[in-house]
């Protein structure tokens, strides 16, 4: 599906507006349609980016879009979602070590 692709592709140039928050969302609603689990699942990688967190210049826009992108990799990826945050929890401040640790992905797929 077009959509899932074109998403994907905004969401790795833009992740602090209004608009990247749709895209994000629609690819969380879309993550839990059995019919898209395999194209999501094909390039859903290509979002394992430090952009991807909420990190630097964090507005609500900007963490909501990133709490949906981790929540539907940590779906398809769990392992190289926490090893990469991992990496990134090593290297930032206490206040993103929080933004990140909130986000809901323990629980949500088990």
């Amino acid at each position: 599906m077009r959509i899932i692709g074109f998403s994907i592709s905004s969401l790795r140039a833009n992740t602090s507006d209004k608009k990247a928050y749709e895209y994000s969302t629609k690819l969380r609603e879309y993550s839990n349609r059995v019919e898209y689990e395999q194209i999501i699942g094909k390039q859903i990688g290509k979002l394992l980016l430090k952009s991807s967190f909420p990190i630097n210049s964090v507005t609500k826009d900007k963490y909501n879009t990133c709490c949906n992108i981790i929540i539907v990799l940590h779906k398809y990826m769990e392992e190289e979602v926490n090893a990469y945050q991992e990496e990134i929890l090593k290297e930032s401040d206490k206040m993103v070590r929080y933004r990140v640790e909130r986000i809901p992905t323990r629980t949500l797929w088990k």
